[in-house]
This record gives structure tokens, C-alpha cells and sequence, in this order.
């Protein structure tokens, strides 16, 4: 049927008008459309006049339709009474009025379709019952959160529940690989109105320390024992073991340094090897060490702290080296087989604690006055380390670093734990306030998670009311990379 022939009472049902499907109807007039009865229940006072207010509400909203089926015949009009009964029987249709384009509501047929008999080509009426009385926009809208916070300006003329989404971002270094920047432990929702609603853990956090089963190395040099002199697996050729090492104290601090460097053309000085008998599997580890480097302009050396796996595999190590004639060395860190040079050098002086340690296949180097991260290959990453080795070098014939120090050594197996958060790289979290479901998109599979909800969630009254709408949003304060906020609704009219 041409469309200006359609009266403003017609509508789609699921899309479909009845005028296009069966021959010869046409929608006459609907009644119930505008009008909405709002039920309110009263009490009655026992000695006074009137009666007090308890709560209003607005039942199922119930359109008459009436309809116009034209025929020639009997026979005619029997063929398309029966096709209109068969668009008739649906249940939940969304059906837009052509007088409102831009609204649907939800209803079901539940009255039949009355004719009345006199003639071919007669009338009738049939009900739809909306058991959600209200009408919904045609649009769904989409607003996103500047700075963490919606500000909605909401038009329509009832509370509307949204759709709250929350999608945390995969993000890659520079070498390819996904990091966990966007990792997440809970999400929250603020209204102005006091309502809120909470998703996974706010007291997770993304590193749990924990007590170490065993500490393989704890070491304060009042002793060498337990070292092995001048047999470790040296960096490379370039440096010669020779020499010997001696112990010193002044108070309660105590040392180990040089006290001999033997003689050849190349670096060349003392080693101290220290074989691991802890039986952990653990791969990641934080070892850290004192020592003492300093040096004025004509003086050239180097100290080195060296982890390698039983095979004599280097895992991870810091070369601090003094070659020009001023008061700077250069640092050089090592993860398997990749080497990263500092920046900058750094000063020759009391360099004081340094710490080495790896997260999975991340190491991180905090080195006198650097900070330095290698990402290692898979192979390396899942070696164990098993011998810790020190070396204090002298450059050929040069005088040798005027203090070359170590002071004391910890290796900790995995002292942290990285927690696996509620939320990962990829996820989507949807939140649908109407229905207070919950869904945890995982790329591969959607699933419905009730359990991140928190059980003091606010759903009732977490809703759109006309005006403005203030909704603050919040995350893990550990995640760096942050989720990026929707919020979906459908405006909604009495």
C-alpha cells in the first residue's frame, strides 16, 4: 500500500504493517495511545477527613484498534480475516504508530479480532495489552564519559534504566606484546542522587606480596663462604678472572673488595660464584645488592652483578664500566641475550642499593641513577636462576677503581604475586540497570556474571530522570590505561 495512504493510527508490528500483508485492511482509529491512568493507593485515616498518600504506580496499558478488512465476497474476506488472525498472534512485538515515529512500545495481542457480519467488507476491533505501559525511543542513544564522568541531559518523560558499559583497552609495548596497563580490579558507578553501583573488588590490588617460602641468598659480606673465588661464568672473554678479594668492616658494616687484580691486558680482576640449593620453580625474582663505586678521572674498571641459570645461561645482569677519564661510568644491563646501554652516564660514587627483578618476561634494572627495562624471549624467561656471581674489574694496566665495594646481597624467589584481576586486556563489562543483569564479554564468550555485582547495588534507583544526569565512574587506582566508559538508553515516555 502507498504509505500517504495510511491513516496516523497505523503501525509496523515487528516492522511489518498489516496494511502490506493482508489484502484489503487498513487501520481505522486506536484508542489508549496517549492517555495513561496512573493507579495510586491511599490509606484511610481513622479520625480525620481525606486519606494518606502510600504509592502510585502505572498498570499495563491496554490499545483498542479498530480495522477495516474490504472484500468483494464472503469467500474473499474469510481468506484475509484468516491472514490478519495469523499476524495477529504474537507476543511482545514491538510495534511503532505511524503518529509517532519516533516511540515504540512492547505489546501483545490479547483480545480476538471482532467483525461485524453485516457485510463483505466490515469492521473490527482487536486489543494490545503493554504490559510495560511506557513508550520507548526508536534511538538508542550513546554518550561516552569525559574525564570519568556522564553528564546526561535526559528529554524524555519517565525514568529511563541505562546500559553501562565498560571495555578495558589491549594495549602493546613496543616490541608487540600485550601488557596489562588496563588491568582492573573493580568498577564503580556514582549518581548525584546517592545511588551506586559496584562491580568486582575495590580492595584487590594488582601485586599481593607474600612471605617466600625459602630465601636462597641473604648475604652480608662478614664472610666469603659459600663463595666460590675466581670460577664463574664470566660475561665474555674481555674479562679475566685473577686476583683476589679481602673483607673489611667499620662498625657493624661489613664488605668484601679487591685486594688483588693479578695482571693481563684486558679487564681483568676477582670473581665470587654463589650455586642456589633452593628446590623453588619460581622464574620471577627480585635480587638486589649494596656496593660502592667510586672512582676519580684516571682510575678505570668495572663491577658487574651477573644471575645465570645451571647451564651457565645468562639470565639477567648489570655491567657498571668506567672507561674515559672523568668522574662517570656507563651502565649496561643484560637480559638473555639483548644489552641495553644507559642514557646517560651515571657518577662514580656511592652507588648504594641496586635491585634487579623480573615480572614474567619484563626485567627492570634500578642502577645508581637509572632505571632501565628489558623484555626477554620466551626461552629466557622461563629459566630459573642458579648461580649469582660478582666481579670487580681492572682495565688493563690502568689504576684500578679506587672503591670497589660490595656490602650485602638478597635474592628473593617471587616475592609478589601478580593478582589475577577481575577484569583483563580485551574485556567488556555491561551493566543493564532495567533488568539488573550483568555480562562479562571475554571475546570468545559472553557470560552473565551476578556474582561481580555488589550485594548493596543500588538498582532501583540508579535511573535517568528528565533534566540533567550527573554519573561519576570509577576504577582500580593501580590501572593505567583506563577503561572507556558508555552509557546506552532509550528515552522513555508515559
Amino acid at each position: 500500500m502507498n504509505r500517504d495512504e495510511l491513516t496516523q493510527s497505523a503501525f509496523t508490528c515487528n516492522g511489518t504493517y498489516f496494511e502490506d500483508v493482508v489484502p484489503g485492511y487498513h487501520t481505522i482509529n486506536t484508542r489508549g495511545r496517549y492517555l495513561l491512568e496512573k493507579g495510586i493507593e491511599l490509606t484511610d485515616k481513622e479520625r480525620a477527613d481525606g486519606s494518606l498518600f502510600s504509592f502510585s504506580r502505572y498498570p499495563a496499558r491496554e490499545i483498542e484498534v479498530d480495522y477495516f478488512i474490504d472484500a468483494d465476497n464472503w469467500l474473499e474476506f474469510q481468506e484475509r480475516y484468516l491472514i490478519l488472525c495469523q499476524y495477529l498472534n504474537v507476543d511482545n512485538a514491538q510495534i511503532i504508530f505511524n503518529g509517532e515515529p519516533d516511540k515504540y512500545v512492547i505489546g501483545s495481542i490479547t483480545a480476538p479480532a471482532e467483525v461485524e457480519e453485516a457485510q463483505f467488507s466490515r469492521s473490527g476491533t482487536y486489543k494490545i495489552l503493554c504490559a510495560d505501559p511506557f513508550k520507548y525511543s526508536v534511538t538508542e542513544y550513546t554518550e561516552t564519559a569525559a574525564g570519568g564522568t556522564f553528564n546526561v541531559n535526559y528529554d524524555g518523560t519517565y525514568k529511563s534504566y541505562p546500559k553501562l558499559i565498560a571495555e578495558f583497552p589491549a594495549t602493546y609495548d613496543a616490541n608487540g606484546d600485550q601488557t596489562d596497563t588496563s588491568e582492573c580490579g573493580y568498577i564503580g558507578y556514582a549518581k548525584t542522587n546517592g545511588a551506586v553501583l559496584q562491580f568486582g573488588d575495590p580492595e584487590q590490588t594488582d601485586w599481593a606480596e607474600i612471605t617466600p617460602a625459602e630465601e636462597p641468598l641473604n648475604k652480608q659480606f662478614k664472610t666469603l663462604s659459600g663463595w666460590n673465588l675466581n670460577d664463574a661464568a664470566m660475561l665474555s672473554t674481555n674479562y679475566v678472572e685473577a686476583g683476589n678479594l679481602g673483607l673489611s668492616s667499620l662498625g657493624s658494616v661489613y664488605w668484601t673488595y679487591p685486594t688483588a687484580y693479578g695482571s693481563n691486558t684486558k679487564y681483568h680482576g676477582p670473581s665470587i660464584r654463589h650455586n642456589l640449593t633452593d628446590t623453588t620453580i619460581d622464574t620471577d625474582f627480585e635480587f638486589e645488592f649494596g656496593h660502592e663505586f667510586a672512582a676519580t678521572k684516571a682510575q678505570f674498571g668495572c663491577f658487574q652483578a651477573l644471575l645465570y641459570d645451571s647451564s651457565n645461561t645468562l639470565i639477567a645482569g648489570a655491567n657498571i664500566l668506567k672507561t674515559t677519564k672523568d668522574t662517570k661510568a656507563t651502565v649496561f644491563v643484560y637480559g638473555g641475550s639483548t644489552t641495553a646501554k644507559g642514557s646517560k652516564p651515571v657518577k662514580c660514587a656511592n652507588i648504594g642499593s641496586s635491585l634487579i627483578k623480573k615480572e614474567g618476561k619484563k626485567l627492570t634494572f634500578y642502577i645508581g641513577e637509572k632505571t632501565q627495562t628489558i623484555t626477554l624471549d620466551d626461552t629466557t624467561a622461563a629459566k630459573i636462576v642458579r648461580k649469582v656471581v660478582f666481579y670487580f674489574g681492572k682495565k688493563g694496566t690502568n689504576t684500578p677503581i679506587g672503591s670497589n665495594k660490595l656490602f650485602w646481597c638478597t635474592l628473593l624467589r617471587k616475592p609478589y604475586v601478580d593478582v589475577q584481576n577481575t577484569f583483563q586486556p580485551g574485556d567488556v563489562l555491561t551493566v543493564d540497570t532495567a533488568s539488573a543483569d550483568v555480562y562479562l564479554d571475554k571475546g570468545s564468550a559472553t557470560i552473565p556474571a551476578p556474582n561481580l555485582g555488589a550485594l548493596g547495588n543500588d538498582w532501583e534507583e540508579f535511573y535517568l530522570a528528565p533534566g540533567l544526569n550527573v554519573i561519576a565512574a570509577d576504577y582500580s587506582d593501580f590501572t593505567t590505561t583506563p577503561p572507556k566508559f558508555t552509557i546506552k538508553y532509550r528515552k522513555r515516555y508515559i
